[in-house]
């Protein structure tokens, strides 16, 4: 009886890594959708559940905040995110730059 053929260097993924890589080849390669890929690694988790980018224009990045008290707070934290925006942006390989950031209330559902 014939063994199945094995590659040895093969390693099963998870589904979630699957998706990942092929999101991360569909995905168009302007600056909203590297920076809403960025988000999370660039501001941290707290910050990520409650506000996310939506658009962006001439390099200027809109984040749409859960309310009008993060979106306060996050302005003030302004100059900070935008640095740390734009060195996820460059970690990640792109050329892409924020030059800054508006913070508005996301309109409710």
């Amino acid at each position: 009886m014939r063994r199945p053929y094995r590659n040895r260097d093969w390693e099963p993924r998870t589904i979630a890594a699957a998706v990942e890589q092929v999101g991360a080849t569909l995905a168009p390669a302007t600056t909203l959708a590297l920076a809403q890929r960025c988000w999370e690694r660039a501001v941290g988790a707290p910050i990520a559940a409650r506000a996310e980018p939506v658009s962006e224009r001439a390099g200027k990045l809109t984040i749409a905040c859960s309310d009008s008290v993060w979106a306060a707070d996050l302005e003030l934290q302004g100059s900070d995110l935008l640095g740390r925006m734009n060195a996820a942006l460059g970690e990640a390989g792109h050329a892409a730059r924020v030059t800054s950031l508006r913070f508005v209330v996301a309109p409710s559902a």
